[in-house]
């Protein structure tokens, strides 16, 4: 069963449990935030590397991205991203065009020497 099914066909009794159990939830919520709070922290207070190439703490991550700074970097990465896919697709342009040429010509002496052949 699909889970979009379920939860359709579900929702009124979910919502009648949450609304029938509502103080134990919140006493679960509650216990489960204090338990994992360190955790949190720690997760939320870690070092990443934003994939611009710089050093910058989880929670402070959306504001980095919105920096000029970053878009910037991003910018000139696509920039050279592009440059670097156009010399790509221009050997590999080279590269099917010779082959072509050497199968053209493969081709061409082919059939000269099938009219040889027939003549």
């Amino acid at each position: 069963m699909c889970c979009r099914k379920y939860t359709r066909e579900n929702g009124a009794v979910r919502k009648k449990y949450r609304m029938d159990h509502l103080t134990e939830l919140k006493k679960y919520d509650k216990q489960y935030y204090m338990r994992n709070i360190e955790k949190r922290k720690e997760y939320k207070s870690g070092k990443i590397i934003c994939f611009c190439g710089i050093s910058v703490g989880r929670s402070s991550l959306a504001r980095h991205q919105k920096n000029n700074r970053h878009i910037s970097r991003v910018a000139k990465m696509q920039l050279s991203d592009v440059k670097t896919f156009l010399k790509e697709a221009k050997k590999n342009l080279k590269e099917s065009q010779r082959k072509l040429k050497k199968d053209i010509d493969h081709v061409s002496r082919l059939e000269l020497i099938f009219c040889d052949a027939i003549l």
